[in-house]
C-alpha cells in the first residue's frame, strides 16, 4: 500500500510511543476529516495502568466515514428472465431455452429448487425477473407459457421462437434492440 512517513502527525492521545498512523481517503467528500481510521503503538499504557510491561498496537475506524467515501453503487443489472421447470422434461428444456436467451444477450436464471408454481413466481419476482417462462406439461404441445409479472399477463409461445420473442420483449423494457449477436451479459 503506498504510505508517506509523516513526522508531525498527531492523533490526540499521549498513551502512543513511536509509532502511529492514519489511513486516509483520496476522496475529497469527507473535507478536512478524511482519516477512515488510525492507531499506532502503546508500548507503556498496560504497564502505566499496573498491568505488566506487554507491547501492543490498536487502531479505530469510522464507520460511517468509511460508508460516505465509498463510491456510489452500480445500477442494478437489467431485468431478467426466470425459466421456471414444473417436470423433468421443462428442466432438460430449460437448459436449452437458457443456452439460446444468454446467446441473445438476455440474463436467465433457472429455478431448479421447485416447489410449487406460485412459490417459484414469488421467488423469481424477488429476484428481479421481468418475464417468467413456464416449463411444464405445456411443453407436450411444443409451447411454453410467458408471464409478465408486471402486467400480469400469461401467453403460450412455440418453443422454437420463444427465445427471440423473450429477448425481443426485455430489450424494449431495458430500450436495447435485441440482435442475434451475444451481449456478454449473463
Amino acid at each position: 500500500m503506498p504510505h508517506v512517513v509523516d513526522p508531525t502527525l498527531v492523533r490526540g492521545l499521549d498513551y502512543y510511543t513511536r509509532t502511529l498512523f492514519e489511513v486516509r481517503t483520496r476522496s475529497t467528500d469527507l473535507g478536512a476529516q478524511n482519516a477512515l481510521g488510525g492507531g499506532g503503538r502503546y508500548d507503556n499504557m498496560i504497564k502505566s495502568l499496573g498491568g505488566p510491561d506487554v507491547p501492543a498496537i490498536g487502531f479505530a475506524l469510522g464507520l460511517e466515514r468509511i460508508l460516505f467515501s465509498m463510491p456510489e453503487a452500480a445500477p442494478p443489472p437489467p431485468r431478467s428472465s426466470a425459466l421456471l421447470p414444473l417436470t423433468p422434461a421443462g428442466a432438460e428444456k430449460a437448459l436449452v431455452l437458457a443456452r439460446e436467451l444468454r446467446a441473445l444477450g438476455v440474463r436467465c436464471e433457472i429455478d431448479g429448487r421447485g416447489g410449487k408454481l406460485k412459490t417459484m413466481l414469488s421467488r423469481a419476482e424477488r429476484r428481479g425477473a421481468a418475464l417468467c417462462v413456464i416449463l411444464g406439461d405445456e411443453l407436450e404441445r411444443g409451447v411454453v407459457a410467458v408471464k409478465d409479472l408486471a402486467a400480469r399477463a400469461q401467453e403460450e409461445l412455440p418453443i422454437e421462437t420463444a427465445a427471440r420473442v423473450i429477448a425481443d420483449r426485455i430489450g424494449k423494457r431495458e430500450g436495447i434492440a435485441a440482435s442475434g449477436e451475444a451481449r456478454g451479459s449473463r
